[in-house]
């Protein structure tokens, strides 16, 4: 009996994803439409994730499903609307009360007030002046390099992840590109 229901459980869940998903409108891969496994199959073996998903959205647009209910987007203008949409965080926020944190706080008062507190330590002028207090890190990291390795090589796994760290950083430190210069993807999850 008990198979039979599992049978059936997921004989449903396969029509529901490939005929009737809403998201079907929404361009991708045909494997998408069912699961996730052919992205975390090509993560696993490649490791080059955003080349495939760069490659998606070269074939498909900006708008690519790459799961059942997931669209990646690289349309700039659908990223702002997506970030200034006023959503309430699932119950699955809620697992470490009473504590709650920024990131996890889901009333939207709360979480208001919070955020206050920390948007001056973001703002643009107080990140550009952190940018003297990273240098002197970076030179005292590079010493150490230096001191226990040698100098570091540009192949190095250390000056690979320098490089890393210092780009993340400056991305956030200088403004944006223009649309026509650059595109940003973010992963939008939907629920149905």
């Amino acid at each position: 009996m008990g198979t039979w229901f599992l049978v059936g459980l997921y004989s449903s869940l396969m029509v529901y994803r490939l005929f009737f998903n809403p998201l079907n409108r929404v361009p991708g891969p045909y494997w998408a439409r069912i699961s996730k496994f052919h992205l975390c199959s090509r993560q696993r073996k490649e490791r080059k994730l955003h080349w495939y998903l760069k490659e998606a959205h070269r074939k498909y647009g900006p708008f690519v499903r790459i799961g059942p209910n997931d669209i990646s987007v690289t349309d700039p203008e659908a990223v702002q609307i997506i970030s200034a949409a006023r959503c309430i965080k699932s119950e699955m926020y809620g697992v470490d009360l009473p504590h709650q944190s920024l990131h996890t706080t889901r009333d939207p008062a709360i979480y208001a007030a919070r955020r206050r507190v920390w948007s001056s330590a973001f703002s643009e002028k107080d990140i550009r002046g952190y940018e003297n207090r990273v240098q002197v890190y970076i030179e005292r990291f590079l010493a150490q390099i230096d001191g226990h390795y040698g100098i570091p090589t540009p192949n190095s796994p250390l000056s690979s992840l320098l490089s890393s760290l210092l780009s993340a950083f400056l991305d956030y430190t200088h403004p944006p590109l223009p649309p026509s210069q650059g595109t940003c993807s973010v992963s939008l999850r939907t629920l149905t």
